[in-house]
């Protein structure tokens, strides 16, 4: 049943067509017309489209585009947009942005249930224990604007999820979860490489959806209207991942200077080679890179320092300390002219692999925070980012584990 968001989102998209062309537009018989009309006559009345002649078009108002804005992501991202605008998942997420502990919300548990899984699904929320229920939001700026769409503004309380956190506890956890999905027998086919590339891909600008992404690495079918660019970015990214992830060996220079000369094959100088100019992160004159002349000295210190570090017999949770400083380190290196921070979540996830972790995607939800702690950060800090990727794979490791008991 086509909703009157998926109309919206369609009228966006096809401006200037009457209800019968809708109708057509979105592979509906005519029994469908009564539906599409009612909606059309719904979003009219809510200020979100209007009628010229018999053709239909978006209102120029700040409503409308921020409706476009949310579910373009959501579309992008793979979320149902219509399981998010329920009312109860609003006032669920309404009630973690203003830091309340969500056991605390009054809601059924059948209802909590389908919320909390569906925000899990995309990291907008960590839970922290199913019976009895306790969870907390992961603060984005998408789902604020979401509450501030259909609530109005809201005063932010939640912490972020580097902040006044237990890390002992995230540590065990960690641990407790890890265990989990090595003693299970369904652990072959838990690597979500599709979602991992078009996230680390769409965070440097490339414009392909995750559905998108989905069907030219799985079927080989090419996106309409989207850049060759951005298209052949996506195939260099995942050939150069799946060779750099297949060889279970210790990293070397030589073997991420191979895998950079694949994933940006596209660049029309300086892939696989080492940048012989400084550079400057675009918009946030903070963030500082190396001199380029002192490349090769601090990449060989940071290799040295991961060789002797990765032989050793580590918990898991060191691992991913171990992960995290290796890529903290490699992007403030920044050795390439482009391409530093797609290759510094592949040495994130090649040294978790190394040692037994599935791939860890970076999910929607997650984003902000981490690009807050990376490319827009004001001041590095090892520690936060530390803590923020070790909630990033617990959370991946819950989210396979209750998967797998399903399966």
């Amino acid at each position: 049943m086509v909703s009157k968001y998926d109309l919206l989102y369609s009228v966006f998209l096809n401006e200037g067509m009457t209800t019968a062309q809708l109708v057509k537009k979105l592979n509906k018989t005519s029994a469908d017309y009564p539906n599409f009309l009612h909606h059309l006559k719904q979003l009219e009345a809510e200020g979100l489209v209007e009628m010229k002649k018999t053709q239909y078009y978006l209102v120029k108002k700040e409503k409308a585009t921020k409706f476009v804005w949310i579910i373009d992501f959501c579309v992008r991202n793979k979320i149902d947009y219509n399981e998010l605008f329920l009312e109860k998942t609003i006032d669920f997420i309404e009630a973690g942005l203003k830091g309340k502990k969500l056991e605390e919300v009054s809601f059924d548990s059948k209802t909590i249930a389908r919320v909390s899984n569906f925000l899990a699904r995309h990291g907008f929320i960590l839970i922290e224990s199913r019976k009895p229920f306790s969870a907390k939001i992961v603060y984005s700026s998408f789902l604020e604007k979401v509450v501030d769409l259909f609530k109005g503004k809201v005063e932010i309380k939640c912490k972020k999820i580097f902040e006044d956190v237990d890390e002992k506890e995230i540590n065990s956890k960690i641990e407790s979860e890890f265990s989990k999905l090595k003693k299970s027998e369904k652990q072959t086919n838990v690597n979500d490489e599709v979602s991992f590339i078009y996230q680390s891909l769409s965070l440097e600008g490339n414009t392909l959806t995750l559905p998108e992404t989905e069907k030219l690495i799985r079927e080989n079918i090419p996106p309409r209207n989207k850049s060759f660019k951005d298209m052949q970015d996506t195939v260099n990214y995942k050939n150069a991942l799946e060779k750099f992830l297949e060889e279970r060996r210790i990293l070397t220079v030589e073997k991420v200077l191979f895998f950079h000369q694949i994933a940006m094959g596209t660049l029309q100088a300086g892939s696989g080679e080492f940048r012989t100019q400084q550079v400057q992160i675009r918009g946030n004159v903070d963030y500082k890179t190396a001199d380029w002349h002192e490349i090769p000295q601090k990449l060989n210190e940071l290799f040295k320092y991961y060789n002797e570090s990765i032989d050793k017999k580590l918990k898991p949770h060191e691992v991913i300390e171990l992960a995290s400083y290796l890529h903290a380190e490699f992007q403030r290196i920044h050795p390439f002219i482009d391409g530093n921070s797609r290759t510094s979540r592949a040495l994130f996830v090649h040294t978790l692999m190394l040692k037994g972790f599935p791939i860890i995607p970076f999910p929607a939800g997650f984003v902000d925070q981490y690009l807050g702690l990376t490319k827009l950060s004001k001041e590095r800090n090892d520690k936060h980012f530390e803590i923020f990727m070790k909630q990033l794979v617990l959370h991946s490791l819950k989210q396979i584990n209750w998967k797998m008991r399903f399966s």
